[in-house]
């Protein structure tokens, strides 16, 4: 499957932040581990004996774990703010349409679309585990129904794609990394690009006509809630790329990240790196990542468990990184051509 531009930007996104967990699930456990076990046995003091300095290990394990907990209080918020926004929603719900019924089922979201009882013009997508549309009765009204299949064919593409979920990496990884810059153009080329490929989506399904109808009316959001920080996707955002991308027929280019910002952001991996290979070196290399030669069975014992742990804690963590986010080329498939006629 060929990946489309906003999923290249979020992968890069993505597998950028998470080199130093690579450097610290694949090679750092047991060194941390030894670290742990002699700062509790022998005090601060432990760290620096026998040949062996531990401390440029703890510097790279408290740079990742405040980038870690930077991470985790942004994903915090989003999912409060996902939570509030549901909460503003729900009283708003409706009976679903007969139409939008049918709207839905053709655009493959079926059971996933929701009517609100408002009259403005506005659409999105919701959620963190089981992402939903949500189409307001004003949108529904006044659209044709080409034009309404049309916006549920790029909600789809949210749905499918798991937008709602990656948005969340996308806004924690760049505030957990500030000192690479790169993730946060990424950020931006991702957000664009995803709108875009929705679009694209519902123009290969229904064609442009419909899709440009219905973006003269889906120019806003509900006045009753605010956004913010949620996970959820909607309104205006990006309005001219998208237009000209519906004129052109063709994705437009769009500023590339920076060469200073990869510039800063390889420097950064590059010192993130020397500073592990240095802790690595001044520990005392591999042979202490599996145990302390002066600390008896038990350091041994855990520097081989912490690394075990750890090992297993990163397939695991893989494995669903697989099934979540890049083995769901069936789901994002372009639907077939609908017969409706336009």
């Amino acid at each position: 499957m060929r990946v489309d531009s906003a999923n290249r930007s979020f992968f890069t996104l993505a597998s950028t932040a998470l080199v130093p967990y690579v450097l610290l699930g694949v090679f750092g456990c047991g060194v941390l581990s030894l670290a742990a076990y002699r700062v509790a046995n022998e005090g601060l003091g432990g760290l620096q004996r026998d040949g062996q300095d531990l401390r440029p290990a703890v510097v790279f394990f408290a740079l990742v774990t405040a980038g870690t907990v930077v991470a985790a209080v942004s994903v915090r918020r989003q999912v409060r703010a996902t939570h509030a926004l549901e909460a503003v929603l729900h009283p708003r719900l409706a009976e679903t349409s007969p139409e939008l019924v049918v709207a839905a089922q053709r655009a493959g979201l079926a059971g996933r679309v929701e009517l609100v009882d408002d009259a403005g013009t506005f659409s999105f997508t919701y959620g963190l585990l089981s992402p939903r549309v949500v189409v307001s009765r004003g949108l529904a009204t006044v659209l044709s129904p080409g034009e309404l299949e049309a916006v549920l064919h790029h909600e789809r593409y949210h749905v499918r794609n798991w937008d709602t979920v990656k948005v969340v990496v996308a806004r924690a990884a760049p505030a957990a990394f500030f000192f690479l810059p790169a993730l946060g153009h990424l950020r931006d080329r991702y957000l664009a690009g995803r709108e875009l490929a929705a679009d694209r989506r519902a123009v290969a399904a229904l064609g442009a006509r419909p899709l440009a109808g219905a973006l003269y009316h889906v120019l806003e959001r509900p006045a009753w809630s605010k956004f913010g920080a949620a996970a959820a996707l909607g309104g205006s955002e990006f309005l001219d790329l998208r237009v000209e991308q519906l004129e052109s027929g063709g994705e437009p280019p769009r500023a590339p990240v920076p060469r200073w910002a990869w510039a800063v952001t390889g420097a950064g991996l590059v010192a993130l790196t020397g500073m592990f290979l240095a802790a690595l070196a001044r520990s005392g290399g591999t042979v202490t990542m599996m145990g302390d030669s002066g600390g008896g069975a038990g350091s041994t014992l855990l520097g081989v468990l912490g690394g075990l742990v750890c090992s297993v804690a990163w397939v695991r963590a893989g494995v669903v990184l697989w099934r979540r986010v890049i083995g769901h080329d069936g789901l994002t498939r372009s639907t077939p051509r609908s017969t409706n006629p336009t």
